[in-house]
């Protein structure tokens, strides 16, 4: 196993341990932002329309980072040959 294997599986556990983080935390704020009815609740309209914005961003951040740690994954079983 060279430097090269270990780097790819650093930053691929890394990357997709991140990303797999950033989507469930993504998920529970969203859950526990809902009332009895299943809607969303915010404070002000600002929030209401800021806060899904940048939650769709770190969601789109979460799964790139799952693909990625996924790649590199990939790349150190095919290195390692």
């Amino acid at each position: 196993m060279g430097r090269n294997n270990i780097a790819f599986i650093i930053i691929g556990v890394l990357a997709s341990a991140t990303g797999i983080t950033l989507r469930l935390l993504v998920g529970r704020n969203r859950f526990y932002r809902r009332n009895q009815s299943g809607i969303q609740e915010f404070k002000n309209y600002r929030r209401a329309v800021v806060t899904p914005f940048i939650e769709n961003i770190l969601t789109y951040i979460g799964w790139l980072l799952i693909i990625i740690g996924v790649v590199c994954l990939g790349a150190a079983v095919f290195v390692g040959k």
